[in-house]
């Protein structure tokens, strides 16, 4: 009994230290896990700083991916190319289309073209007229003519788009009207995704004609910046030239024609250099001779007094004249 005792106090002693170090322990890892929060937090409040050269990295791994992308919509499309099924075929326009749109993020609108071009008669060979297949296909060939500036060509796709998705409606509508009187499980459901997939239609076409009208509008805007850009050049053409012909001419014109006109004689050639040169306020040189003369001179007009002779110095002569 008393052996007893005291291993029942033993044990006692030795749950009471292993529950003091059980709580040491739970304390430990309190304090561990709000030491991580702490750095959580705090490292959340940190923004993290972008390296340039990571970005660059980033923008060559676009380039990256779009080609792996090419690659393997040309491989699909081969593979799919080389099955005669509807199915395959139908998987072959699939990735033509996907090709086309690669070639509209690069940037490649003529091979986008002829791409989507391809899956439309692929479609067009394997689908009824008015399925949404090749009314989708209508729209993404007019969103790669728009890019591609061919505003005209865009509109005739998306109008051709309209066409398709109206078509569709009505046969919708037709067979709504057909299976309407029905109470079959299978008719109602029929007629219900209908009148759904009619709404979805409906929705879609506003926002095609809406595109349209962009359209429209954009290529009156690129043909009046096309005509503005066109009358700046000539009216820079017009003063260029102008400006060219003034500065080969400038006042040489009119002192040549008065030096010419002073030089033919009389006193017209004078005149005309009076009023259309500057020689008769530039100061002349007396003892130049080239220089023309001035039309203000007027010493020509003055009558001189004659020289006296050797009669007229005697006092009859004088008297005579003076008596005369």
């Amino acid at each position: 009994m008393f052996l007893t005792e005291k291993d029942d106090g033993a044990s006692s002693k030795a749950a009471s230290k292993e529950d003091e170090g059980t709580g040491d322990e739970d304390r430990t890892d309190n304090s561990e896990s709000l030491s991580s929060q702490d750095e959580a937090v705090e490292n959340q409040e940190k923004p993290e700083e972008k390296d340039p050269d990571e970005d660059e990295h980033d923008a060559g791994n676009d380039v990256t991916n779009l080609q792996l992308a090419w690659e393997s919509l040309e491989l699909a499309k081969i593979i799919y190319l080389k099955r005669k099924d509807k199915e395959s075929q139908l998987k072959a326009a699939q990735a033509y289309l996907k090709l086309g749109e690669v070639g509209l993020e690069t940037g490649l609108y003529d091979l986008a073209v002829e791409d989507i071009k391809e899956c439309l008669k692929i479609q067009k060979e394997h689908l009824n007229p008015e399925e949404r297949e090749i009314a989708e296909t209508y729209y993404q060939l007019g969103l790669v003519h728009v890019f591609a500036s061919n505003h005209d060509s865009a509109v005739e796709n998306f109008k051709a788009a309209i066409s398709v998705i109206e078509a569709k409606i009505d046969k919708l509508n037709k067979s709504i009207e057909h299976l309407k009187d029905s109470t079959e499980t299978a008719d109602v459901e029929t007629v219900y995704n209908a009148r759904t997939e009619i709404k979805e239609l409906e929705e879609i076409v506003p926002d095609i004609t809406q595109k349209i009208t962009d359209t429209i509008e954009e290529k009156k805007t690129v043909a009046d910046l096309k005509a503005f850009a066109k009358k700046e050049a000539a009216e820079k053409m017009m003063s260029s030239s102008l400006m060219g012909a003034g500065s080969s001419s400038g006042f040489a014109g009119p002192s040549s024609s008065s030096s010419s006109g002073g030089s033919s004689g009389g006193a017209g050639g004078d005149v005309l250099g009076s009023t259309t040169g500057f020689s008769s306020i530039l100061p002349v040189d007396p003892k130049s001779s080239s220089q023309p003369v001035k039309t203000t001179d007027i010493s020509h007009l003055v009558r001189r007094k004659e020289p006296a002779t050797e009669e007229s110095k005697k006092p009859g002569a004088t008297s005579t004249s003076s008596t005369a």
